[in-house]
């Protein structure tokens, strides 16, 4: 039963296409297939569609493909003839759902009445409307067609597919395209369905794909080989695909897998794939290969076929403007190519601007399209402004040549030959000539005399001409006032070569300018000669040039450094005696090798005695392995700062080591050889196959990785499912009786060992390795950090680090770059500048200063990073003014550069303070702080189980056992809300520690707008959240006892309120999720939520710019350690 009010509501929110009228007796039965279109999903759409045409008969008999899309979504049904188009439909509805309209052009297989089309369409209850004769654009499948057409013929020419098999190529491409994100938009599938789309069945396969296939299970081939053609969605189970036979049959099969490169290289193997070609090649009566763009077009239509009833002018393919499209909706227009992704959208298709031709010539050339790689996608990255696109577009010549130029390219064009109206203007050549006519002015005439009776030159350019040679080969006669504006160094560089420059319209102005000229090319020749050396001592690029200085100079630095480093990588070759370099590389006898260069690289080390050094690194750049044979992680940041924290915590001890030439310890995974060269002595010139993992080789990262996971396998250590770099063993302290677990953490060849006797560990580690011995012992240093062990004023011990030496490294190249480009120094923003990273009333986001060039914009992001890296190792004081000025790496102002200088200017200031200078010192205390439970509001569980009723903390089912002391968790949340002036969004700080060791810092801007603080604080409450489950769970898997809920502390009382009182109500409908995920994990147990006032909470410096120098100051002597310790290093 249900209310009057509910049946309404039911009424106005379903739909009644089908009724059953009872008005007479029941005298026949009904008909089976009634109301077919109940038994499918509705989609809320409408569709276009139209035809694609083919020149030849696919394998199966289609000669065209009917399309149907509704914007990023695309469905294609082969057809063997345009009767068929109604089954398109058919198939549409079935796979996916029923459109509410379809669109299509005036084809009478479409529009009139009894064809299959219209019978579908009337049966499901599809509105139909057809578009205009002679109005192309109308059909918004055209340019969908344009686009499958295109990635299609990539594909086609990719795999060398034969022609037959299009039908295959273009449906896959389709259902691609339907499941891919274009310009940051949700797949079109999803955005039809709704529904989160799974790609299982694409990742694993390319079209025409060599496979292995499962036939019949009694067959004695098995398994056989195959081409894959794509996903059979409507036989067998998930990942059933299509699979062409050698008899160029098509099977559908579920049992499939690859012919992986390794099993091409077996003969055996290689002679059944070739007896597989042959087989298909007789299977197939004209096979047609697709292996360029020449070719696909022999099969396909580029065009779209005229329709029998229409009469189209002879010319209508030349695509004649049609007037424009019907204006779209307002949401359309929104996200609408915000990445600038479609060509349709793209502003520099069809310009006619001077640009480079093959052979580097500037003439005048069209942008025809877009370019793109084989898989299809764009080539090159989008960018709002030009001279930072790099998308790559195909340009064609008067003469019919082509080029591919890069958008930057075009419009550093572009703009250099327009002025500031976009009126076109020229490049010059060079100057050919001069003339002067009656109105110049004589040098007899050409001086006047001042009050103090000097003489001072004329300011003229009358009556002279120069004749300019232009880019394009044309030639002009230009007024001086002209030129002078637009080409005064060329100018005054002909006046001189000429002897023209005592002229009175060029004597006042001509030793200006190239005083100038010479101070610029000064300024070039001087940097130029400094990349050449390295504290005033040559830096050689080969090894001739190497020993060649050390001839000059009577000293042997470089070849010592030479012989010291081929002493270690010769273990990495193996030479192929009785093999010259030209029989290799005719692949006979190396099969599947391939060829590299590898050469040395010189540097010279800071040490006080700059010590020459040479590394051998290979031509990674030039192979291309998988994916798989290259990946290899390194540990996170805060597993490195919670290792220091346990450490203390366990009473450990930590070592470090570094192993010396580590890749050269692991196999190479890459079949490669090369040319020994002059470092090789005497085997010179010979064939040398690498068989150790080389630096500079794309899989060396891996295979050394793999090697040392073998050994730390051996000494008794597991890998962390949390982090796969961090390696536990459980151990037993013999000085307290307790258990606890040893770590190794790897980052690449540098080892931490957390154990109450690392010596022990590294003894054994030195048995299999080379460690270099000044690296082995307590750490000093740390991925840029500096670090050593601290005694805290109550006599316990911990570790801290400082970024101390990285800054003033970091604040010393600034000094050195302003000193050299004649900028003032730092010192120029004085004492009280240092106090703070930049003004409270500094916003970065309504800075109107000029816009950078582009070396200040590369020096902006370059700045950017060292700060960031800063960041990591420990200045937590700087955090929220980097990440603001972050925000406008795209586009800095000069303002923007001057705050990254003043931040540079505080953090040397901050490390000179007189007393406690302040160097970025963090202590990984493992003291538990007390923390009043009155600041946490009760609730009894039974409460909490009436709204959650299944929270609860997901244990990883694989965790470890717990061993050694407990932790305790407390974090600090804070939002600023609307602190950006320009759009308003908020900026969440998070600030998380390990007893009193502080682990994880976060200052970020957030992604959407809140219109109250209650909303932004809840947001920034919910990141807290899950970064703490995602801490927790680490935690878990390095088997350490979590202390209870983490506790969180807010300065929002309404918020507190909300995540902790089980009855509360949630007012602001749009804050659901946060407010559900808060109060979720508060239900399970994971977090308790507290409440402390604004001037208790750590995370405003997490979140605001505006705080005034004595409130930074309290907060940043609070967190990090600048007295209370002794150092015991």
């Amino acid at each position: 039963m249900m209310s009057l009010k509910s049946a309404a509501d039911t009424i106005r929110f379903t739909t009644q296409k089908v009724m059953r009228m009872a008005t007479g007796p029941l005298m026949r039965r009904y008909k089976p297939n009634i109301a077919p279109f109940t038994k499918y999903r509705q989609l809320k759409a409408t569709f276009y569609t139209d035809p694609l045409y083919g020149k030849v008969p696919s394998l199966l008999g289609n000669k065209l493909a009917q399309i149907f899309t509704s914007g990023d979504f695309i469905f294609v049904s082969p057809m063997k003839s345009k009767a068929d188009g109604g089954n398109g439909l058919v198939d549409l509805c079935d796979e996916y759902g029923i459109p509410a309209e379809l669109r299509y052009d005036n084809a009478k297989e479409e529009t009139l009445p009894g064809t299959k089309m219209q019978r579908v369409m009337k049966d499901f209850y599809i509105k139909g409307r057809s578009s205009e004769p002679y109005t192309q654009q109308q059909n918004k499948c055209e340019g969908q067609i344009r686009e499958l057409q295109y990635r299609t013929k990539r594909r086609m020419v990719k795999t060398n597919a034969p022609a037959s098999l299009w039908d295959f190529c273009i449906v896959t491409e389709s259902e691609i395209m339907s499941r891919m994100s274009r310009g940051g938009r949700r797949p079109g599938l999803e955005i039809l369905t709704g529904d989160s789309i799974d790609i299982s069945e694409y990742t694993d396969f390319e079209f025409y794909d060599l496979i292995w296939y499962w036939d019949n299970p009694d067959a004695i081939d098995n398994p056989c080989i195959g081409r894959w053609l794509g996903v059979s969605h409507r036989v067998g189970s998930a990942l059933c695909y299509w699979i062409l036979t050698d008899k160029g049959t098509v099977l559908s099969r579920t049992t499939v897998q690859h012919v992986t490169t390794d099993e091409m290289k077996d003969a055996s193997i290689a002679d059944k794939i070739s007896m597989y070609r042959n087989n298909l090649d007789g299977s197939l009566s004209d096979p047609q290969y697709i292996s360029t763009e020449s070719d696909f077009e022999g099969f396909i239509m580029d065009d779209y076929l005229p329709r029998e009833r229409d009469e189209l002018p002879s010319n209508a393919w030349e695509e004649e403007y049609q007037g424009p499209d019907d204006l779209p909706e307002v949401d359309e227009i929104d996200g609408i190519h915000e990445d600038g992704n479609d060509d349709c959208y793209d502003g520099f298709i069809g310009a006619e601007v001077q640009l480079p031709d093959v052979s580097g010539n500037s003439r005048l050339g069209k942008v025809l399209k877009r370019r793109k790689g084989n898989d299809g996608e764009t080539i090159g990255s989008y960018h709002a402004n030009p001279l930072l696109n790099t998308h790559e577009y195909e340009v064609e010549f008067s003469d019919g040549s082509y080029n591919e130029l890069t958008a930057n390219q075009i419009a550093e064009a572009m703009f250099s030959q327009i002025d500031d109206e976009g009126h076109h203007h020229q490049l010059l050549s060079e100057i050919s000539d001069h003339k002067s006519d009656g109105n110049a002015i004589a040098i007899s005439d050409g001086f006047i005399k001042s009050r103090s009776g000097n003489d001072v030159p004329k300011k003229t350019t009358a009556g002279w001409k120069m004749q300019v040679e232009w880019k394009d080969g044309s030639t002009s006669w230009v007024p001086l006032k002209d030129l002078k504006v637009s080409n005064p160094l060329e100018l005054a560089e002909y006046a001189i070569n000429n002897k023209i420059d005592r002229e009175p319209a060029f004597h006042w102005w001509v030793r200006d300018v190239a005083k100038k000229r010479d101070r610029m090319i000064g300024k070039i020749a001087k940097k130029y000669v400094k990349t050449s050396h390295k504290f005033g001592i040559r830096v050689p690029k080969t090894v001739d040039e190497a020993l060649q200085i050390d001839k000059e100079t009577g000293t042997d630095f470089w070849r010592k450094a030479i012989e010291k480093e081929m002493l270690n990588v010769r273990c990495a070759f193996e030479e192929k005696e009785g093999l010259t370099p030209e029989e290799a590389r005719k692949g006979k006898v190396l099969v599947g090798f391939q060829e590299i260069k590898c050469h040395l690289i010189f540097d010279i080390k800071m040490d006080g005695k700059f010590t020459r050094k040479a590394r051998f690194v290979a031509g990674g750049h030039t192979t291309d392995p998988p994916a798989s044979l290259t990946y290899s992680s390194v540990v996170s940041r805060d597993s490195v700062r919670i290792a220091f924290m346990l450490a203390a915590l366990n009473d450990c001890d930590i070592w470090a080591c570094d192993i010396g030439n580590a890749y050269l310890n692991a196999k190479c995974r890459e079949k490669i050889w090369t040319k020994a060269g002059t470092e090789f002595g005497s085997d010179k010139g010979k064939v040398m196959v690498v068989i150790r993992a080389l630096y500079g080789l794309k899989s060396s990262g891996a295979a050394w990785r793999a090697m040392l996971a073998e050994t730390l396998l051996d000494l008794g250590y597991k890998p962390s499912r949390a982090d796969m770099d961090v390696w536990m063993k459980p151990e037993t302290n013999p000085k307290t009786g307790e258990e606890y677990y040893a770590y190794v953490l790897v980052y690449v060849d540098d080892l931490l060992h957390i154990h109450h006797d690392p010596e022990a560990f590294m003894k054994e580690l030195k048995g299999v390795y080379r460690l270099k011995d000044d690296s082995l012992g307590p750490p000093t240093r740390y991925l840029g950090a500096n670090v050593e062990k601290v005694q805290l004023e109550d006599g316990s011990v911990a570790w801290s680090t400082t970024s101390e030496e990285y800054c003033r490294a970091a604040i010393d190249n600034v000094e050195k770059m302003l000193e050299l480009e004649g900028t003032q120094p730092l010192k120029v923003f004085g004492a009280k500048a240092g106090e703070r990273p930049f003004p409270a009333p500094y916003r970065p986001e309504v800075d109107v200063t000029k816009v950078l060039g582009d070396d200040l914009h590369s020096r902006y992001l370059q700045l950017i990073g060292v700060l960031r890296w800063a960041i990591e190792l420990g200045r937590i004081d700087i955090i929220t003014e980097v990440s603001v000025l972050s925000q406008h790496q795209c586009n800095p102002r000069e303002g923007h550069l001057n705050a990254l200088y003043k931040i540079f200017w505080y953090l040397k200031c901050e490390m000179s303070r007189s007393k406690t200078p302040n160097v970025g010192r963090l202590v990984f205390d493992a003291r538990q702080t007390e923390v009043d439970d009155r600041l946490f509001p009760r609730s009894a569980q039974d409460q909490w189980n009436d709204f959650y009723p299944d929270a609860e903390e997901l244990l990883p089912p694989n965790m470890p056992k717990t061993r050694g002391r407990s932790v305790k968790i407390r974090t600090y949340v804070d939002a600023d809300h609307a602190g950006n002036l320009a759009t308003r969004r908020s900026h969440t700080g998070i600030f998380i520690y390990l007893n009193n060791a502080l682990i994880i810092w976060y200052s970020k801007r957030q992604n959407t707008v809140e219109s109250s603080s209650f909303g932004s604080e809840f947001v920034a409450l919910r990141i807290a959240t899950e970064l703490l489950v995602s801490l927790r769970y680490k935690l878990r898997m390095f088997g350490i006892p979590i202390d209870g809920a983490a506790d969180v502390f807010c300065d929002n009382q309404s918020v507190t309120k909300n995540a902790t009182l089980p009855q509360s109500v949630l007012n602001k409908r749009h804050n659901a999720i946060c407010y559900h995920r808060v109060r979720e994990a508060q239900a399970a147990g994971i977090i308790r939520v507290g409440w402390i006032q604004g001037e208790y909470n750590q995370a405003d410096l997490g979140t605001k710019t505006t705080l005034s120098t004595k409130r930074r100051y309290e907060l940043v002597n609070e967190i990090m350690w600048n007295d209370g310790f002794t150092s015991l290093d």
